[in-house]
């Protein structure tokens, strides 16, 4: 009997332990009290116990360090990075992964900020060349887009201004092509180009009929 209960009671030990670490809890003195296949099975519960401690404790920090990074990300701070140093398998590829999306959407920051600063400044010489893909391309392709259309219409302003400067109102600005705020933009400038081209021929009509001797010429128009 003696030699069961010293069998016996060390085993139903170990597995009250084996089944308190399943449950989560990884506080457990585990004594081991001999060499034989009891007290093995014992010291691999301790190291099992001491283990899952470690790997809790890692698994922890990686998740504060990740929710710092997400965080600062949602606060529009794309600098920080998870640390990649002592990290291993999945942690290793889940920080790897978390660092690119953080790179990309830093890296297309910087390049819309450059782009917009310049327009602001009146630079429409500044583009997005940089490689994306998904709503990022999409994005790169409007705002490129919109220095291009920004382009375009300025030159044409230019073209039409300097053709008004030297007395020349025929020109127009192209509407074709063109929508929103550029094409009101575009139409603006036409009617001021074709009021003053008509009050000009007007002008023109009745002084060179006074230059002829003829006083009957008037303007009508409004």
């Amino acid at each position: 009997i003696m030699i069961a209960r010293a069998i016996n009671r060390p085993l139903t030990q170990a597995v009250a332990i084996a089944n308190a670490i399943a449950t989560g809890n990884l506080n457990n003195h585990i004594e081991v009290t001999s060499n034989n296949e009891i007290g093995q099975f014992q010291s691999a519960l301790n190291a099992l116990q001491l283990q899952m401690r470690e790997r809790l404790a890692d698994d922890k920090r990686i998740t504060e360090e990740i929710n710092v990074v997400t965080q600062a990300a949602s606060q529009g701070d794309f600098a920080k990075r998870i640390n990649l140093e002592n990290k291993t398998g999945t942690f290793k590829i889940l920080g790897d992964s978390i660092n690119q999306v953080l790179e990309v959407n830093q890296l297309a920051i910087k390049d819309l900020m450059r782009v917009f600063s310049a327009m602001a400044q009146g630079d429409l010489t500044q583009t997005i060349t940089n490689p994306y893909s998904g709503e990022l391309a999409q994005l790169k392709q409007d705002a490129n887009t919109t220095v291009q259309r920004l382009t375009t219409v300025t030159e044409e302003i230019n073209v039409v201004t300097h053709a008004a400067s030297q007395g020349d109102f025929s020109k127009r600005i192209l509407l074709e092509n063109k929508t929103g705020t550029f094409k009101t933009l575009g139409k603006s400038i036409n009617q001021v180009l074709e009021f003053n081209q008509l009050a000009i021929t007007d002008l023109t009509r009745v002084f060179a009929a006074v230059a002829q001797g003829d006083l009957t010429q008037v303007i009508t128009n409004q």
